[in-house]
C-alpha cells in the first residue's frame, strides 16, 4: 500500500476523473446517491482517538470489486484507490490534509471477505471539519464518494463515541437490531454516561406542496438510566425496536451519541408490515387504509401492486423497483427516522438519483434535468441542526411543485 502526496497525488486525482479543483460546495455531487451499492463495498467509521487524533477506518468488501487477469497466465486481481481529504467546510477551496492510496489484490478472488484500511487524521480542537471519502475501482471505472461531517467545536460529539460488538469489533453504523447486544467505546476520561430512552412514531413526509406545522420535538424521554463505563467501554446493552437511546456526558447539554433501533432487517424492507406503510406516497387514502384494515395484508398489498400494474409480470417489476428505492433511501437518508419517511428519502422514492446535486453546510439542492433549463425541476432541502444525527434536512415546500409531483406519482401508477 503506497501513500501518494503533492503534485504526484493531484496528478492521480486528474486522471481518475474526481478532482473538483479543492471545493466541494457547489459542485456537482449526484454521485453520492447514485447507487447504494457504495454501502456495500465501502463501509467508513470515523472516530475521534484522542483531542486532535480522528480515525478513519474503512471496510472494503472485495467481493464487490471487479477483478481482472494482468495475463493469460496470472491470476485475477483487484486494484483499487483510496482517497480521502480534509476541508475546513464544505464551502472551503482549502485543503487541510489529504492522502492517497493503491491496492491490489490477487488473493481473495471469488471470496466473500472484506478488507480494513486505517488512517489517522489531525483534526486540532475547537474547529470542525468535513472529510471526503473516496474509493476508485480501476477495473470497473467506478468511484464512490462518501462525506462526513467531522464535528471538534463541541467537546462530547456523536463522534467521541463508536460501537463495538461483543468481539471489541467498531461497528460503522449508529443503529442496532432489536435486542443485539453492543457496547460503547470512548477515548473521554468519564465514568458513566447520562442515558435518555425515547420511543416516538415519527409521521412521514408531506407531499412537497404541502405546508404543515411541525412540531418541536418533546425532549421528556420516557425513560432514563445511567450507564458505567470502565476502561473506555461500556457494558453490554440491547434495544428493544423502534425506540431510540441519546447518551451524554453533560446532561445540560443536547451533544451526545444517539443508538437508533428501527426493524429487524433495517435498511432492506422485507416483512408486509414494512412495505405497506411506504406505499403511501403512491396510494389514495382509500387504497391505503384497505391494506391497513385487511386482515390478510399480503393479499391486499399484492392486490394493490397488481391493480396498478395490470399484469403479474408489470406488478413484480414495480415492486422490485419501488422497494429497491425505498431501501436506498433508508441507505442514505436516515437521521432520526427511516431514510424513505424523510423529505429527501420521499423524493427520492419517487423521482430517482437527481441530475446534479449541489451541496453545502447549509443545505443541498437537487436538480432534475439540465442546469439552469426552465424545464428543469429542482428541490431545495436545508440543513437542520439536530441533537441526535447529522443528516436531518428539511424540503422547502413551494406550491408549484404540486403538478410535478403528481406527474411522478401517476408514473408509478400508469
Amino acid at each position: 500500500m503506497k501513500r501518494i502526496r503533492n503534485l504526484y497525488f493531484i496528478l492521480l486525482l486528474l486522471l481518475s476523473g474526481c478532482y473538483t479543483t479543492g471545493r466541494l460546495a457547489y459542485t456537482n455531487m449526484a454521485e453520492l446517491y447514485v447507487d447504494k451499492t457504495k454501502f456495500q463495498i465501502m463501509q467508513p467509521l470515523v472516530f475521534h482517538t484522542s483531542d486532535s487524533s480522528t480515525l478513519l477506518q474503512l471496510s472494503v468488501a472485495l467481493n464487490y470489486l471487479q477483478y481482472k487477469k494482468k495475463s493469460e497466465n496470472a491470476p485475477p486481481h483487484a486494484s483499487y484507490n483510496i482517497l480521502y481529504q480534509l476541508y475546513p467546510s464544505l464551502e472551503s477551496y482549502y485543503l487541510l490534509d489529504s492522502a492517497s492510496y493503491n491496492i491490489t489484490d490477487s488473493l481473495n478472488y471469488g471470496n466473500a471477505v472484506s478488507r480494513m484500511h486505517e488512517f489517522n487524521i489531525k483534526t486540532p480542537p475547537n474547529e470542525d471539519y468535513v472529510l471526503k471519502i473516496t474509493l476508485i475501482d480501476y477495473n470497473s471505472k467506478q468511484s464512490y464518494t462518501y462525506i462526513q461531517n467531522i464535528e471538534r467545536i463541541t467537546k462530547a460529539n456523536r463522534l467521541h463515541f463508536a460501537l463495538i460488538d461483543e468481539n471489541k469489533n467498531l461497528l460503522p453504523r449508529n443503529y442496532s437490531y432489536p435486542n443485539e447486544k453492543l457496547q460503547l467505546k470512548t477515548f473521554l476520561p468519564i465514568e458513566k454516561l447520562y442515558v435518555k430512552m425515547y420511543k416516538r412514531n415519527f409521521p412521514m413526509a408531506q407531499p412537497p406542496f404541502y405546508e404543515s406545522l411541525i412540531k418541536p420535538f418533546d425532549y421528556i424521554a420516557d425513560s432514563t438510566f445511567l450507564l458505567p463505563i470502565k476502561n473506555g467501554e461500556t457494558g453490554l446493552l440491547s434495544l428493544p425496536g423502534n425506540c431510540f437511546c441519546h447518551f451524554q456526558t453533560d446532561t445540560l447539554s443536547k451533544d451526545g451519541f444517539t443508538l437508533f433501533s428501527y426493524g429487524k432487517s433495517f435498511p432492506e424492507v422485507n416483512s408486509v408490515e414494512e412495505m405497506i406503510p411506504s406505499t403511501r406516497y403512491i396510494t389514495t387514502k382509500g387504497e391505503y387504509e384497505e391494506m391497513l384494515k385487511s386482515d390478510d395484508k399480503k393479499n391486499a398489498i399484492d392486490k394493490f401492486w397488481l391493480s396498478i400494474a395490470g399484469t403479474p409480470e408489470r406488478a413484480r417489476k414495480l415492486i422490485r423497483n419501488y422497494y429497491n428505492r425505498v431501501q436506498e433511501a433508508n441507505s442514505f437518508f436516515t437521521s432520526y427516522t427511516e431514510g424513505w419517511k424523510t423529505d429527501r428519502g420521499m423524493i427520492y422514492i419517487i423521482f430517482g438519483t437527481p441530475s446534479i446535486v449541489y451541496i453545502g453546510s447549509n443545505g443541498e439542492k437537487w436538480i432534475y434535468g439540465t442546469d439552469k433549463s426552465s424545464l428543469s425541476i429542482s428541490y431545495d432541502f436545508t440543513k437542520v441542526i439536530n441533537p441526535f444525527c447529522n443528516n436531518d434536512y428539511r424540503l422547502e415546500r413551494n406550491s408549484s411543485l404540486k403538478y410535478y409531483w403528481y406527474q411522478g406519482v401517476e408514473a408509478w401508477r400508469q
